[in-house]
């Protein structure tokens, strides 16, 4: 949410952040889904499109990437 923030705080402000130099790091966040569980729900079951049905072996040979 914070990057939607920064992004939608910049189309409404252009000339606030006109010239100036922005570095977004993400630091995380995925453990705050956990209490948000229910009400992504119905979103996330449209991600199933994007499911991996098969396994890559890492070039190492120490397991699997997927």
């Amino acid at each position: 949410m914070a990057a939607y923030g920064m992004m939608k705080d910049m189309a409404e402000n252009p000339t606030k952040w006109e010239g100036k130099n922005v570095m977004f790091i993400h630091t995380g966040g995925l453990l705050g889904l956990y209490d948000k569980a229910e009400q992504i729900a119905s979103s996330v079951g449209k991600w199933r499109g994007m499911d991996i049905h098969e396994t890559i072996p890492r070039k190492d040979g120490a397991g699997k990437m997927f």
